[in-house]
């Protein structure tokens, strides 16, 4: 997406408070969306947990998300109080560079990851008309989205403290897929190849 666009959808769509206690974000771009068929995952103790849908949501430089921070916050203190001085809580923020490896992540910028037993609505606008999207293939990872969040505190054998349940997703643009494919002419392209050669001769 070109800078304008995003520019002018980040002024469009900031971070909002909605009633009922629901949080929606700026644009983000989606990471590991698994929104149409819940994945299994493991608990903190290594049990099996439940199926649950899920998506990590990466916001672009610059993003305001100070009122997500305060939601965050508000369930914290009322869970453990304002000066709780137990172990360290988990926050839901992190630093993309903590997985700089993964395609769309970069350093400095935050990612919330989001889950839910739940199926999420997921929908997309074209051509002026909000649409509920059944194709998994449409909403992908590295296209941009709004997303609805709610946070809810816990406390596990592990670890407590605050996390994003996940919402609905609204697709908002494409964009370059994210990808850990390699590229095959990057895989093979200084392998000589002629005529003379039997392929067979190579295994």
């Amino acid at each position: 997406m070109d800078a304008q666009t995003l520019a002018e959808a980040m002024k469009k769509y900031p971070c909002a408070k909605l009633e009922g206690g629901m949080y929606r974000t700026c644009p983000v771009r989606l990471s590991f969306p698994h929104l149409f068929v819940a994945q299994a995952g493991t608990n903190d103790d290594g049990t099996p947990g439940k199926a649950k849908y899920s998506v990590a949501l990466l916001f672009p430089a610059g993003a305001n998300i100070d009122v997500l921070r305060a939601g965050a916050k508000e369930k914290q203190d009322a869970k453990f109080g304002a000066d709780y001085k137990g172990a360290k809580l988990h926050t839901p923020f992190r630093d993309q560079g903590d997985k700089g490896h993964l395609a769309g992540y970069e350093e400095g910028r935050v990612f919330i990851s989001a889950n839910s037993t739940q199926k999420p609505g997921v929908v997309a606008v074209v051509g002026g008309v909000r649409s509920a999207v059944t194709d998994p293939t449409l909403v992908y990872a590295g296209c941009w989205a709004l997303v609805t969040l709610r946070p809810y505190d816990f406390t596990n054998a592990k670890k407590k403290g605050v996390s994003f349940g996940l919402g609905n997703v609204m697709k908002l643009f494409d964009d370059e897929p994210f990808s850990t494919r390699s590229n095959v002419e990057d895989d093979f392209g200084s392998v000589s190849v002629t005529s003379e050669v039997d392929p067979a001769s190579l295994f």
